[in-house]
């Protein structure tokens, strides 16, 4: 099936110049990056904010302690009075215990309506209001990230390097069946040595629009470190018109557990009026898919589903690092499983 042509019509002549694995390489780093950039300008504003409103935190006032959580959430409540005879009830971090109607200094800025409290007892926690969970986490992010690719591409690019072995592909779609967190459909390969219909493994790649368009049965060559007994490890399919695939995982020698492999919409091989093969499809070519649709519905759940955790972390104040973190976090995900558009 070597030499293999295009039925007139078809997009495959654009397709080299179209590498959307690049793209969701750059978009997953960039992902990563831009979170933490979100979360650390979030958490540099707020404690730039905090450092002035406790600069002018001038006068000081006696409050009583209310009620002791430091050994579950390390601060208590204390009620304090200002000069205007106002009372508040306010939670402060602290990194020692207090008992419950002991004293408690607090500071704060005579010239505020609304004052806000801040500990003035030395050796007193501060509460910045820094979401500091949240920027060790994006932080951790934007480092293995980019880390998580580079290491991609350098297994990609030493096996594609190793010498190309001829195998027949059958492409399928494969959704996980586990039903645990938020899954897409990825592209998975089950490779067969030519005459031989048991199948010699079971590859997943990063999805490709070329993978849509060839048969059922398509003679590839297979690049990847060898043994005696064939090649192992991650495997480098190329496809008829050089196009190569970029593996996810090593090569599985069993049926992919927890995931249902089905069949992709119908093409095969004819003989063109020259002479020559071509690809057929049994039914009108599926229409051209971003690969980049799926992001504005994983950002959307990201959002609520981050927003609503860092709220009921500390408040408002978690909200928008949540929000950043979770997308972050369904996104680069998303890019890194190779799912599907």
């Amino acid at each position: 099936m070597t030499g293999i042509d295009h039925a007139p019509g078809t997009r495959r002549a654009a397709l080299p110049a179209r590498r959307p694995v690049l793209r969701v390489a750059l978009f997953g780093i960039s992902v990563a990056l831009a979170g933490f950039t979100v979360i650390a300008g979030d958490t540099a504003w707020r404690a730039h904010r905090y450092d002035t409103a406790r600069a002018e935190a001038t006068a000081l006032a006696d409050g009583t302690v209310v009620e002791d959580r430091y050994e579950e959430h390390f601060d208590l409540r204390a009620r304090w009075v200002d000069a205007t005879g106002r009372e508040h009830a306010q939670r402060f971090d602290v990194d020692h215990r207090y008992r419950v109607g002991e004293r408690f200094t607090v500071a704060y800025d005579p010239t505020d309506p609304s004052p806000r409290g801040f500990p003035a007892d030395s050796g007193t926690g501060d509460d910045n209001g820094t979401p500091s969970v949240f920027l060790v986490y994006a932080a951790a992010a934007a480092v293995v990230v980019p880390l998580w690719w580079a290491v991609r591409g350098l297994r990609f690019r030493h096996a594609a390097e190793q010498p190309g072995r001829a195998m027949v592909a059958h492409p399928r779609i494969g959704k996980n069946t586990n039903g645990v967190g938020i899954t897409h459909p990825s592209t998975w390969l089950i490779l067969n040595d030519i005459g031989n219909p048991v199948p010699y493994g079971w590859q997943r790649v990063m999805w490709h629009p070329a993978v849509e368009e060839i048969p059922d049965e398509a003679e590839v060559t297979v690049r990847g470190r060898s043994s005696a007994s064939g090649p192992v490890g991650a495997l480098v399919v190329e496809l008829p018109g050089g196009i190569r695939l970029m593996p996810i995982g090593g090569i599985r020698r069993e049926p992919p557990k927890h995931f249902r492999l089905a069949s992709r919409p119908g093409v095969h091989v004819d003989l063109g009026p020259d002479g020559r093969l071509v690809i057929v499809r049994d039914d009108p070519p599926p229409h051209p898919r971003r690969w980049w649709r799926r992001t504005p519905r994983l950002v959307l759940v990201g959002v609520l589903l981050g927003g609503a955790l860092g709220f009921g972390v500390d408040g408002t104040a978690t909200v928008l690092p949540g929000a950043a973190l979770m997308s972050t976090i369904l996104l680069t995900g998303w890019t890194l499983s190779a799912g599907e558009p």
